[in-house]
């Protein structure tokens, strides 16, 4: 898909959540589920229940992985890690 300036944008192939987004940018930020967990006031066993449902979507295995192709896919924002 091709917009205004001509550059391709890959959109993203799946849909995650408001709240998978949201565990994603925390994660791209660098926190670790537990403080994500104390930050959301969430139980721990939810935020890595979201942290596996995110890796499964994106078919990614390593954090770089998956926040590279969050920033692709436009999903977080460059200047909001």
């Amino acid at each position: 898909m091709q917009y205004g300036n001509n550059k391709n944008i890959e959109l993203p192939p799946v849909e995650l959540t408001k709240r998978e987004i949201e565990i994603l940018s925390l994660l791209a930020l660098g926190n670790s589920a537990k403080q994500i967990s104390t930050f959301l006031e969430i139980s721990y066993h939810t935020i890595t229940t979201h942290h596996r449902n995110i890796f499964e979507k994106t078919n990614c295995t390593k954090i770089s992985e998956l926040i590279k192709k969050a920033l692709e896919w436009g999903l977080i924002k460059k200047n909001d890690i």
